[in-house]
């Protein structure tokens, strides 16, 4: 059977044996064939659903309270005990992008793993990349899939500057 998971499902094996004088006797032997891995299915940012935003515009001015990720396996189910869920923040500086892992707790209800970062975001000292990282095993032992969504925090307002009229209050009289 195919590694890919394209053949995944039950499987019976019958095994008939006849001997020379007519006498037959059959047994049946059924498994279960899974090849792929759990996979992410959703993910959100204080329970609002973040695929609904493009990746490359992914962001929020919202406190982060906590993220979470759905994991689907239609087979074997999800291994809950090894599967796990993180969010990690970019630092910048380095060749190639690197983060680190900010601390918190992960709770697991039904097939939603959720993080809660000890100290939610919430200041613009917070500010930057970050991504939801999820390791997903299933029942059967597969080889962990990692599933990754970024959105960048921002609690900055953007800067307004008025540079014409220079006076508040003055009075144009044509182009200037």
């Amino acid at each position: 059977l195919p590694l890919d998971g394209t053949a995944d499902g039950t499987y019976t094996i019958t095994v008939v044996a006849v001997d020379n004088a007519g006498n037959s006797a059959f047994d049946t032997f059924s498994f279960f064939h899974d090849a792929a891995p759990p996979l992410a299915t959703s993910f959100f940012i204080n329970g609002i659903l973040s695929e609904s935003i493009p990746i490359s515009e992914a962001s929020t001015g919202t406190n982060v309270i906590f993220v979470s990720a759905v994991l689907a396996d239609s087979f074997a189910g999800v291994d809950v005990q090894r599967s796990q869920i993180s969010l990690e923040k970019r630092i910048f500086g380095f060749s190639l992008p690197t983060y680190t892992v900010v601390t918190g707790t992960q709770t697991i209800t039904g097939d939603t793993f959720n993080f809660y970062p000890i100290n939610s975001l919430d200041t613009p000292s917070e500010e930057g990349e970050y991504r939801i990282k999820i390791v997903a095993y299933d029942k059967v032992g597969q080889d962990a899939q990692s599933y990754l969504r970024s959105f960048l925090y921002d609690k900055t307002s953007p800067k307004i500057t008025i540079i014409a009229p220079l006076a508040d209050g003055a009075i144009i009289n044509g182009p200037s």
